[in-house]
């Protein structure tokens, strides 16, 4: 068995069922707030490309893109992460 090194990067599939409830849940919140890909798009500073990833399940987020993701959907993070939790219940 080896050992990884300090600055050994570990690999995860991009694409898992959690990632898929996450981009479900922030898509359905887009919709539901009317806005279109591109109107958080501009919000983040990020290309409309980008959010489509997202929503797809092909672009992970880390916690503080998480956090503007939700204030750019007009959500609280807090509420995002529950809908998540329930949804993972299911």
């Amino acid at each position: 068995m080896s050992e990884q090194g300090a600055g050994a990067v570990i690999r995860r599939p991009v694409r898992s069922p959690r990632l898929g409830r996450l981009a479900s849940v922030l898509r359905d919140r887009r919709v539901r707030s009317g806005l279109n890909q591109s109107d958080v798009a501009e919000s983040l500073g990020w290309a409309q490309s980008a959010i489509a990833d997202v929503e797809a399940g092909r672009r992970r987020v880390d916690v503080f893109e998480f956090l503007d993701y939700a204030h750019a959907l007009g959500s609280d993070p807090h509420e995002l992460l529950s809908e998540l939790i329930r949804e993972s219940e299911t």
